[in-house]
C-alpha cells in the first residue's frame, strides 16, 4: 500500500514568511516542489536533511529559503556557509540567493544596520564575469561606500576595454594589471 502524501499548496503553509513569499512569486514560484516541502519545515524546526532529489527538483531553494530566514544582518559575522564542487554551481545558488535576498547588503546599508566605511582591502574576483551578468551598477555603489584609501585587486579572466576602464576609475596607484 501507497503512503497518501498530503500536498502543500503554498509555501505559506511551510510557515515562510510573507516577504519571501511574495519575492518567491516573482520568481514565477508558487507552489513548493516535494523536496521543498519536506526540507523546509524540517530545516525551520532545527533539524538536520539529507535530501535526495535530482538536478531541477528544488533542491536549492529547499535550502536556501530557510536559511534566507535565519539570517541576522545586525550580526556582524558569516552565518551562513553553502560549500559546492564547482565555481559554475555556486554561481547558479548565488544568483537565486541574490533573488531571494533582493539585493539584501544594500538594503541592509540603506538602512543604516552596516556599512562599508572601514573596508580597506577590496577583491573584485571575476569582474568580466560581473560585467556580462549586469552586477557592475550594484558592485560600483557597493565600492563607492568604501574607504577611498583601500588597497584594490580585480580579477578577470579578459581584460576587456570595460574591465580596463573599471580599473582605471576604482584603482590607484595600480602595479601592472597583468599578472599571470
Amino acid at each position: 500500500m501507497k503512503a497518501v502524501r498530503n500536498m502543500v499548496n503554498s509555501f505559506a503553509e511551510l510557515k515562510v514568511c510573507a516577504e519571501t513569499v511574495e519575492l518567491l512569486k516573482q520568481m514565477g514560484i508558487k507552489k513548493p516542489m516535494p523536496v521543498q516541502e519536506q526540507a523546509i519545515p524540517a530545516l525551520f524546526a532545527g533539524r538536520d536533511v539529507i535530501a535526495r532529489a535530482q538536478t531541477g527538483t528544488g533542491k536549492t531553494l529547499a535550502f536556501l529559503v530557510p536559511m534566507v530566514e535565519r539570517l541576522d544582518a545586525a550580526k556582524p559575522f558569516v552565518q551562513a556557509l553553502v560549500i559546492t564542487p564547482t565555481r559554475e554551481l555556486a554561481q547558479q545558488i548565488a544568483v537565486e540567493l541574490k533573488k531571494l535576498l533582493g539585493g539584501s547588503l544594500l538594503d541592509h546599508i540603506r538602512k543604516g544596520n552596516t556599512n562599508l566605511g572601514g573596508v580597506k582591502y577590496l577583491v573584485l574576483d571575476e569582474v568580466d564575469e560581473m560585467l556580462k551578468q549586469g552586477f557592475i551598477d550594484e558592485a560600483s555603489e557597493l565600492i563607492a561606500m568604501t574607504d577611498p584609501e583601500r588597497q584594490t585587486m580585480l580579477c578577470s579572466a579578459t581584460l576587456s576595454e570595460e574591465v580596463q576602464k573599471l580599473g582605471k576609475r576604482i584603482t590607484r596607484n595600480c602595479a601592472l594589471p597583468l599578472i599571470r
